[in-house]
């Protein structure tokens, strides 16, 4: 068995679990959602605990694209838009001084944060209009579900609790699902949830085109203090031109 036969076999045995537990009720994080970083300052930047998982016990690198695979299978436009994401992430966060470890681990989980999309409809994730409020509320369901699956894998626990299920937190409580708020986001969810709004706001979609990078920049700067970190947000506007 190849190494995306291993990893589909994994996750759609996750999926199935996840489903099985039901997502009505509330699926907690098996850590707590403290910053991956250091709270006083937000650029500041400690080791993450589970970090020498990613060179010690996978080849990270290979899984992560099997994921991508498995993604890209189902729904193309979010197999495409996880690597630009993961790419995204991965300039914002050498530009923000992380450590080669640090980067990969947000790295890694920019690549698996849309995961949970696996186990929503086709014809809800290749739909050519908007979303009815009933549709939606199944996209949403999204992150814990992207959580259970990677959880299912115990070397990417951290990666589940810490950026997949956190990545549509807003920094004023508003986001889902566990409405965090500030620096109790983590670290890296915060920054994968600028990437992935920036990459979603400027890609064409079948019921919209995508926005000017401009408008893109500008719509960040609106949402910082109420979306978005605002001092990361500063940050990934002065790298924008790099992305």
């Amino acid at each position: 068995m190849n190494l995306d036969s291993s990893i589909f076999n994994q996750v759609m045995g996750n999926v199935y679990t996840a489903k099985s537990n039901g997502l009505n009720s509330r699926i907690l994080p098996q850590t707590k959602p403290d910053s991956l970083f250091s709270k006083t300052n937000p650029l500041e930047t400690k080791p993450p605990t589970q970090a020498l998982f990613l060179t010690q016990t996978l080849d990270v690198k290979s899984v992560a694209n099997s994921m991508i695979k498995i993604i890209d299978a189902k729904d193309s436009y979010t197999g495409k838009h996880s690597k630009s994401v993961q790419k995204y992430a991965g300039i914002f966060t050498k530009m923000l001084g992380f450590s080669d470890e640090e980067s990969e681990f947000i790295s890694v989980g920019s690549a698996f944060h849309d995961i949970g999309k696996i186990s929503v409809p086709e014809s809800i994730l290749n739909s050519n209009s908007p979303l009815t409020n009933e549709e939606f509320e199944k996209i949403k369901q999204h992150p814990e579900v992207g959580c259970k699956i990677l959880e299912g894998m115990p070397a990417f626990s951290e990666v589940a609790s810490k950026i997949v299920r956190s990545h549509h937190e807003s920094w004023d409580g508003s986001g889902y699902p566990d409405n965090l708020s500030g620096e109790n986001i983590p670290t890296g969810a915060r920054i994968v949830a600028i990437v992935d709004s920036y990459h979603a706001m400027t890609s064409n979609r079948p019921y919209r085109k995508g926005m000017p990078t401009d408008e893109a920049i500008r719509r960040l700067g609106n949402g910082a203090g109420t979306q978005w970190d605002p001092e990361l947000v500063k940050e990934f506007i002065k790298i924008s031109p790099m992305i």
